[in-house]
């Protein structure tokens, strides 16, 4: 594995425990939230801004492990009786057809940011800017798409499918 490959995989990694520290706080913040409004205590009125935040944090910021861990579906019905060399290829295109989506996603996210920043538009209770959950969505998708590009180039460098990336 090279130092690319590896600092991608480190990186991915560490985003990935972000998203798994993001969803751990937003349920602790939704179980806090409801006990405190079940016995009249309080409430966390900001509750709902900040789920939404987390959400962005949990799925952007764990895509790229997802797809280094290949945990995405797969409908495998003729590859498994295709010659490895086959099955490289078609794995190289799709990693170049995500890696291409992605980044057309990354660039549409971050330009709607950038627009709604402009018009001054911030959330209703904690007064952030809307490119705040625009720019974690580019970095994951940014992110993701380097790493679908590695595992394209990867892939057809290596005789087979691209290695297991618990390795």
């Amino acid at each position: 594995m090279n130092v690319l490959s590896r600092a991608l995989s480190r990186l991915a990694y560490g985003l990935a425990l972000l998203a798994g520290a993001a969803l751990l706080y937003m349920m602790m913040l939704t179980v806090t939230d409801i006990v405190g409004r079940s016995f009249g205590l309080f409430t966390i009125n900001s509750g709902i801004e900040q789920s939404e935040l987390l959400m962005v944090v949990v799925c952007f910021f764990g895509l790229a492990r997802c797809v280094q861990l290949e945990g995405h579906i797969v409908v495998d019905v003729a590859t498994g009786h295709l010659p490895d060399r086959v099955n490289r290829l078609i794995d190289a295109f799709w990693h170049l057809v995500m890696a291409a989506v992605v980044a057309l996603l990354g660039y549409l996210v971050m330009s709607n940011g950038i627009a709604l920043d402009r018009t001054g538009s911030a959330t209703e209770l904690l007064h952030l800017t809307p490119l705040i959950g625009h720019s974690i969505a580019a970095i994951g998708l940014g992110v993701t798409m380097v790493l679908a590009l590695s595992l394209a180039l990867d892939g057809i460098r290596r005789g087979g499918r691209a290695a297991d990336p618990q390795k």
